[in-house]
């Protein structure tokens, strides 16, 4: 026995949504919630509420946990990124963009940059 709707139910949703497409993205954006999908987000991925995202940013004096310069505020930047052990994926802090960048390609790269600097 087959599951799920039938092949002319799934073409007419096709071709309504195809016929609505407009209407659908303009619901879409107007219920999309970037404040709301960053807290899903870091529950998701880091199991971090956003009380404790917030405790991190005060204990890190809104500073990057590795250049310690503050968080930038433009139009474009997500926040800070929050840097975990993809092993058992333990959060370690926020990082600005520019050192979670470089950290990932630094652990990527660690034996082969510590062999070169004790040339």
């Amino acid at each position: 026995m087959e599951t799920g709707k039938s092949r002319k139910s799934k073409n007419l949703d096709k071709k309504w949504y195809e016929e609505n497409r407009g209407k659908v993205s303009e619901y879409n954006r107007a219920r999309y919630d970037p404040e709301k999908n960053k807290i899903k987000h870091l529950k998701y991925l880091y199991n971090l509420s956003w009380d404790e995202y917030q405790d991190l940013l005060k204990k890190q004096n809104y500073k990057c946990a590795i250049c310690t310069l503050p968080f930038q505020v433009s139009k474009g930047y997500k926040g800070p990124h929050v840097d975990h052990c993809h092993i058992n994926n333990k959060v370690r802090g926020l990082l600005c963009w520019w050192c979670n960048r470089n950290l990932g390609w630094y652990e990527k790269y660690k034996e082969t940059i510590q062999n070169y600097l004790t040339k």
